[in-house]
């Protein structure tokens, strides 16, 4: 299958490359390609540095606004005990973004652009995040599930004991491999809300992947292993019978090769000491 995203820049391509002729306007194809580029980079100076509100326009956020220390160097956004539900639940930067409306190209394009990913993929990412970080992630959070509740809803580092940024330093020996008794005398490792659901995901993935490729495709791949043609050859596929196929024992080398590899960069890197502490 072929991701709607690569035909859209093949559309592109062969619209410029294609006989240069005038549009409507009595312009050609580059010219307006030209102009439309220069106003999308003139409009991202409104959202991105003039008034960056408008990216992320969380509105009802204005009403209560978080407080800045003014003790702190870093401008730390200090919630205010009758806000901070509000912020929590409103704001982007320390929150689930609620009320979020963006007027920022890019904030859209995040995750993939919506004029080229299809209507039931956007209906199925979005349902998935209402589902986990909009109804979920409150949940576990105000339940006060794995005492998510002593620590901000939405951050990306983890923290300990103390309510500070986890110092991994601390668990780790000289050769850089985990200490579980300095892990035992500091602190154990607690995931801010999303955080944690986000992991919860990723382990989920690994599994979904599999059962939605057993209900949705297992025939085709059970068909493929025993090398039965289950639908007509298209014309890419006529033409690649020019060539020798590829022996299986290829496949199975490189897989090989490539998963020891694997487990060679998880064990050298860090990654052994993370998957030790948080699991």
């Amino acid at each position: 299958m072929v991701w709607p995203n690569y035909l859209v820049l093949c559309t592109l391509l062969n619209t410029l490359h294609a006989e240069d002729e005038d549009l409507s306007g009595g312009i050609t194809r580059y010219r307006f390609f030209l102009y439309v580029g220069m106003g999308s980079f003139a409009f991202f100076f409104l959202p991105g540095f003039l008034f960056t509100a408008l990216s992320v326009f969380s509105w009802i956020c204005w009403i209560k606004p978080g407080a800045l220390n003014p003790t702190s160097s870093s401008s730390q956004l200090i919630i205010l005990p009758d806000n901070r539900v509000l912020n929590q639940l409103f704001g982007v930067s320390t929150g689930m973004g609620l009320s979020t409306i963006t007027f920022d190209w890019t904030q859209i394009n995040w995750t993939g652009s919506p004029l080229m990913t299809p209507w039931w993929a956007e209906v199925h990412i979005f349902a998935g995040f209402v589902l986990f970080f909009w109804i979920i992630t409150p949940a576990l959070y105000y339940s006060n599930v794995w005492n998510l509740s002593y620590f901000p809803m939405a951050y990306s580092a983890p923290f300990d004991r103390f309510g500070n940024v986890y110092n991994v330093s601390r668990v780790l020996t000289e050769n850089n491999h985990f200490n579980e008794t300095a892990y035992s005398e500091y602190s154990p490792l607690y995931l801010p809300a999303t955080y944690a659901v986000t992991y919860l995901l990723a382990l989920t993935l690994f599994s979904c992947a599999l059962v939605h490729t057993a209900l949705y495709h297992g025939h085709s791949v059970w068909q493929g292993v025993r090398r039965k043609q289950v639908e007509p050859d298209d014309i890419h596929a006529k033409l690649m019978k020019a060539y020798p196929e590829v022996p299986d024992l290829w496949y199975l080398g490189v897989f090989v090769v490539f998963f020891c590899i694997g487990i060679v960069a998880v064990e050298v890197s860090c990654g052994s000491v993370f998957l030790k502490v948080v699991c």
